[in-house]
């Protein structure tokens, strides 16, 4: 790795002997997603009649588990097809999804929904064979499909929301019922607000199948109802510049950064590794921007390996697919390199960015296999890149890779509304606990749009998002970047030449060590304390 000024490192030769000890994801993490109430550490388990609604190509099971992983717990999901005859495996927390009427439901589920010492999340059809079952007991009464009228408000914790709604449903509670309700909806003949989620005994029921929109947004908000969370965090925003290239406006850039430095705002920067004539080498200008940028905020994501900003990389556009033409490892290989390349410049990846955040299953665990780390949207199948989430809150992803949302859009090309949309979106989301709204705008927008949006998010009175407090880890072959609390098991093997530096968030190499490992050990690598940034790269014998 070669750093800008005085410090100048060879690139290490690779091929190590370096076993990670857990294959395929990260190690040892802080999590900052809160906890749930039961236990420090806990186990939710998913039990699911089918993935999908009826008629619809979405992944709704993995949505709900997306909001399930807002909070620090232990996914198992499995299929009711699966479940013992006689008993489920232990779990802190048990959440039943039935997508489809009449599901066909074994005696070990029902009776496990009826053990009082694990709280339990009903999502969707089936809870009529639920209401005259120990504890419940009529504690609720259950009609046909309900009348109620779609598309209007739903109110939560005394608050309207338009959310578009039909629950599965229609819920009535009988004298001297204990149940309490949590979310309703109005009724088309004028009637008393039926139930969407109601509370009988330790059961929270959720009469509808969340959506990647505002009523998926109050499921959320239910999630953590559901798992006692009350140090719920508090909101923050996130600012990302997107589009700086190589050709860009190295001064206008450079006065954009030094506005947002003045007011001490930390911003996102995403970056891809080439430029759109070939690779970065004699690009200086471009070289310095970024570094002059990450000295005064700036936090680099990595946005895929092409330069392209609108153009997509791990996804077939055309035919809305995965694509087809990517050898298993590309991706990995990519974000391997780019995060190399990077880091060879004096510039410190800390996250990924999917480009046009379209990217298939596998090839989003290749990456993740990499980055600790992601920033925005989360694609929820291979079926269509239009079945994605773009979450309130920070979540992980199916492999466990920490998500910071982006969910409020894009400053338009527009001087007179350049602002509508994201204001817009930012109103029908505030209410939400724990959320981080996280805008765009791209490097070309004039000065004084730029001045605008932070003027705007500036006067929201919300915290930003600081991606190098956050646990961030990219695990390279021969290589561990770390930021915020992360850590990294690795094995290494006996004359492995470990080497240590820091830097401060401004680039600045701040200390640096090496040592020879005498004998085979398996070795946790965690931030030593002397800077922001700290990387360890780790070879056999001499360089």
């Amino acid at each position: 790795m070669s750093q800008p000024g005085h410090v100048r490192a060879g690139v290490l030769r690779l091929g190590i002997a370096v076993a990670l000890l857990a294959a395929g994801g990260f190690g040892l993490r802080a999590d900052p997603r809160p906890r749930p109430a039961r236990a420090s550490a806990t186990r939710t388990t998913v039990i699911y009649t089918d993935s999908r609604a009826a008629y619809s190509l979405g992944n709704t099971l993995e949505l709900i588990q997306a909001h399930l992983r807002r909070v620090s717990t232990v996914l198992h999901s499995v299929p009711v097809a699966a479940v013992s005859s006689n008993r489920l495996d232990p779990a802190d927390y048990r959440v039943v999804f039935c997508p489809h009427p009449a599901p066909e439901l074994p005696p070990a589920v029902l009776e496990a929904v009826g053990d009082t010492n694990v709280p339990v999340l009903w999502i969707g059809y089936g809870a009529e064979r639920l209401r005259e079952r120990a504890p419940f007991g009529g504690d609720f009464g259950l009609e046909q499909f309900s009348k109620l009228t779609p598309g209007t408000n739903v109110i939560y914790r005394g608050q309207p929301w338009a959310a578009s709604v039909a629950p599965l449903v229609e819920v009535r509670f009988p004298a001297g019922s204990k149940a309490r309700t949590l979310l309703t909806a109005p009724v088309g003949d004028g009637g008393a607000p039926a139930p969407v989620c109601w509370v009988s005994g330790h059961v929270t029921f959720f009469g509808a199948i969340p959506d990647a929109g505002l009523l998926g947004a109050l499921f959320g908000e239910i999630v953590w109802d559901y798992f006692g969370v009350t140090n719920v965090p508090p909101a923050r925003l996130l600012l990302r510049i997107d589009d700086y290239q190589c050709d860009s406006d190295h001064e206008e850039f450079r006065r954009k950064v030094d506005y947002l430095g003045s007011r001490a705002i930390p911003f996102v920067l995403s970056v891809a590794p080439v430029c759109a004539v070939g690779e970065w080498s004699g690009r200086e200008d471009y070289l310095a921007g970024l570094r002059y940028a990450q000295a005064r905020g700036g936090r680099i994501v990595l946005r895929g390996h092409t330069p392209d900003a609108a153009g997509y990389e791990f996804w077939d556009g055309a035919q809305d697919r995965p694509r087809r033409d990517l050898p298993s490892g590309a991706a990995r290989g990519r974000a391997e390199n780019g995060a190399r390349q990077l880091l060879d410049h004096g510039l410190f990846p800390l996250a990924w960015l999917t480009p046009r955040e379209a990217i298939s299953r596998h090839a989003a665990e290749e990456i993740a296999s990499v980055f600790s780390l992601g920033v925005g949207r989360l694609q929820l199948s291979d079926a269509s890149e239009r079945d994605a989430l773009a979450p309130a809150v920070i979540t992980a992803d199916a492999a466990g890779r920490l998500i910071v949302p982006e969910n409020l859009g894009f400053v338009r090309l527009d001087a007179t509304h350049a602002l509508a949309d994201l204001q817009r979106e930012f109103a029908r989301l505030r209410a939400l606990r724990g959320l981080v709204a996280g805008a765009v705008i791209h490097a070309y927008q004039p000065l004084p749009v730029f001045i605008e949006l932070v003027e705007w998010m500036e006067g929201l009175r919300v915290p930003f998002v600081d991606l190098a407090e956050l646990d961030a880890a990219v695990r390279l072959r021969g290589a561990v970047l770390l930021a915020g609390q992360a850590q990294q098991p690795v094995r290494l093997e006996a004359g492995t030449t470990l080497r240590w530096r820091a830097w401060s968030r401004a680039g600045r190499l701040v200390s640096e060590a090496t040592e020879t490992v005498s004998t085979a050990a398996e070795r946790v690598l965690g931030r030593r304390g002397s800077g922001d940034y700290e990387l360890f790269e780790f070879t056999e014998g001499k360089e």
